[in-house]
């Protein structure tokens, strides 16, 4: 129910005279049927010709709105008014949450939102339901066991000291401007790197990557890491949840002055899609990570990355170009 505060007006939400008038069309079919004789159900009544036709939810919506307005629940100094509702398909176990919103303007002009999310029902009844509930607890294990191996990388850039780090080592020689010597992380020879860049006796390169936990700030797939599997944990508890509120949601209200509202759940369910589909692309993404581990395809990866400054350049630069001349030939 919703109540004015000043008029004392409230609301026929939900829709109990809409209710009552269906039931009374119905009952005159039923009148109808017995006193003809007919033995027919309401949809054949319906059809026959000269039946009185059910009430009709536009007209009782456009009487609802002027009764409101009579009442001064809607005048000219309304800004905002907001309606959230809920409709089941019980053929298909679908729950669709609504909500549309109308902001009204100084200016006249009124803006308007509408947001719909759909909701599966997770009732564990057809085969479907299984197979989504048997992918998701798989995916969730290959995500925990992903978590626990990158745990456990983690822990190899904090086995070493930074005073043991070659690379931080060089730093420290050209911040302080001396020429010390350096010991080889390969073979445990000395040298001075301001002299040369690689190891004399292994005739290796210094490492450019810190061997301490500097090191893992330095890779960029460790934070593409990290987004992902976070971003994995939030759609999975997102279903799992949704899929737990939504099993114990049997029994529907049959009084007409209850109501459930289930648009923020099926709105978390619609922004974990959104929040999904960004995560595939991360996925898609990290498959260059693991192609690199190919020999031939490291060489075209690497190429790619010693090159990726100019390609974001010459991109630009065609983005320019190509935006100009779509730009004028709209003009």
């Amino acid at each position: 129910w919703i109540r004015s505060p000043a008029s004392g007006y409230v609301i026929d939400l939900p829709p109990q005279r809409y209710f009552k008038a269906l039931a009374d069309w119905e009952d005159e079919l039923r009148r109808i049927n017995e006193t003809q004789g007919l033995n027919m159900t309401l949809d054949e009544l319906e059809a026959l010709p000269g039946a009185p036709p059910p009430p009709s939810k536009l007209e009782y919506a456009m009487s609802e709105l002027l009764e409101a307005k009579a009442a001064k629940w809607l005048d000219k100094q309304t800004v905002y008014a907001c309606l959230e509702f809920t409709v089941y398909n019980p053929a298909v176990r679908v729950m669709t949450g609504a909500k549309a919103s109308f902001e009204f303007f100084p200016s006249g002009q009124i803006g308007h939102k509408i947001s719909i999310h759909p909701v599966l029902l997770g009732a564990l009844v057809t085969w479907e339901d299984w197979v989504n509930l048997i992918g998701d607890i798989i995916l969730a294990v290959w995500v925990f066991m992903y978590i626990y191996d990158h745990i456990m990388g983690i822990r190899v850039y904090f086995t070493q000291p930074p005073r043991s780090c070659a690379q931080c080592s060089v730093l420290k020689i050209k911040s302080l401007g001396l020429r010390t010597l350096v010991v080889c992380t390969n073979c445990q020879n000395p040298f001075d790197p301001m002299m040369v860049s690689f190891c004399p006796e292994c005739y290796k390169d210094m490492p450019k990557m810190h061997t301490c936990w500097k090191g893992y700030f330095q890779d960029i797939w460790n934070f593409v890491d990290v987004v992902n599997l976070l971003t994995f944990v939030y759609v999975l508890a997102t279903r799992f949840r949704i899929r737990f509120d939504t099993t114990r949601v049997r029994d529907f209200p049959t009084a007409p002055n209850q109501f459930i509202n289930l648009y923020p759940v099926a709105w978390q369910l619609g922004f974990s899609g959104y929040v999904n589909a960004f995560n595939m692309l991360l996925s898609y993404i990290k498959t260059l990570k693991y192609l690199g581990q190919i020999k031939n395809l490291a060489i075209l990866l690497r190429t790619l990355q010693y090159s990726f400054s100019d390609v974001v350049k010459l991109m630009l630069i065609f983005l320019l170009v190509y935006v100009g001349f779509a730009l004028a030939f709209l003009s």
